[in-house]
């Protein structure tokens, strides 16, 4: 089964793209410019203090929705309401 991530597409470090980063075998993404590694569980990188932000996905009839967290809103509310 596959299982869906989203997450800033910037390392917070310098900018570096992670389009160009790998998923190493910590299940981190790795930013290709200086090797930052941020945890795709949690975001939190691995030194440096640094964090992505991870967004929640979810499925509904067939199509895969991004949260998105509004001021006093929760997850999802755009959709919800």
């Amino acid at each position: 089964k596959k299982k869906w991530l989203a997450f800033d597409a910037k390392c917070p470090h310098a900018n570096g793209p992670f389009t160009t980063g790998w998923i190493n075998e910590k299940d981190c993404i790795v930013c290709p410019w200086h090797r930052y590694e941020f945890s795709l569980k949690t975001g939190q990188a691995e030194r440096g203090g640094f964090y992505i932000s991870m967004y929640p996905i979810k499925e509904k009839e067939g199509q895969l929705m991004l949260g998105i967290k509004k001021k006093s809103r929760g997850w999802f509310s755009r959709f919800l309401s």
